[in-house]
């Protein structure tokens, strides 16, 4: 019966109703405490209402249980961004990437977290690398991201030291 609530949780959240999903994937983690995937959509509906602290422990939780949830380190990583603990984000896009090494888009906010930290080399490789999977993948959307970043870098470096 949880996948009952899973599923109609699921389908709240593609509707925008995260409020009403939360409470859907609650229900379910009463019937099935051990389901990474649960606290996992939980996580993401409370990331979507900007509930970052309450999503970290949704994403702990799916990591706990499942220590290969490449998506739950990913989204925990984001949720860390949002809160500017920038190294830990770093930590876990690292786990996505040992994961799957092929997610651009954990290579683009690894990079974007590194500037945060003006750490401006290691974000230009993250970016190289973003760059060649998202040209394979023909996402432009995720081109005109690395771009920008790209952009932003190079005018924070120009004249100034990099690296600091």
């Amino acid at each position: 019966v949880s996948y009952t609530y899973r599923w109609r949780g699921f389908a709240k959240a593609a509707l925008g109703q995260h409020m009403s999903a939360i409470g859907d994937f609650d229900e379910a983690l009463l019937q099935n405490p051990d389901n990474a995937y649960d606290y996992y959509q939980r996580g993401i509906s409370k990331y979507a209402l900007e509930q970052y602290a309450s999503a970290i422990e949704d994403y702990n939780e799916a990591i706990r249980i499942n220590p290969d949830y490449a998506e739950g380190y990913y989204y925990r990583a984001l949720a860390k961004q949002h809160l500017e603990r920038y190294e830990s984000a770093i930590d876990d896009y690292d786990n996505v990437l040992r994961i799957n090494p092929d997610y651009a888009e954990a290579y683009y906010y690894r990079a974007d977290a590194n500037v945060s930290l003006n750490h401006f080399d290691e974000a230009r490789t993250d970016l190289q690398t973003a760059l060649e999977l998202a040209d394979q993948a023909n996402d432009e959307r995720l081109i005109e991201l690395i771009q920008e970043l790209l952009y932003e870098i190079n005018s924070r470096t120009v004249g100034g030291a990099e690296d600091e």
